[in-house]
């Protein structure tokens, strides 16, 4: 946002393009930051990515038309940007994509002679 106000000095700080941007990418990079593991398959990786970047996006864009002002609308388009992007990794894990699941060796014990 910053780089937009000093080489763009006529854009407003409430244009709808400008906090979407600012506002989905930050929230879909430190999202999928928190939600990654080593030892994730990299299909996994990108379906999760995409699906942060997509949720950010489209969470701060409806959250940015919710009030009735536009300075307002920097303000919620944060919030649901958070919530789009955590919801949409929820899904992501209990759909499990690509994923399969872990079988447990089964452990046997010796009968005990008397």
């Amino acid at each position: 946002m910053l780089v937009v106000l000093t080489t763009l000095p006529s854009v407003p700080l409430d244009d709808q393009v400008l906090v979407v941007i600012s506002v989905g990418l930050p929230v879909a990079l430190a999202v999928y930051c928190g939600w990654l593991k080593r030892d994730t398959s990299p299909t996994i990786k990108l379906v999760g990515l995409g699906t942060v970047l997509s949720a950010a996006i489209l969470g701060a864009w409806l959250g940015y038309h919710v009030p009735a002002t536009p300075a307002l609308g920097a303000v919620s388009g944060i919030l649901a940007a958070v919530a789009a992007t955590n919801l949409g990794l929820i899904v992501l894990d209990v759909v499990e994509i690509g994923e399969r699941p872990v079988t447990v060796p089964s452990i046997t014990i010796a009968a005990a002679e008397h």
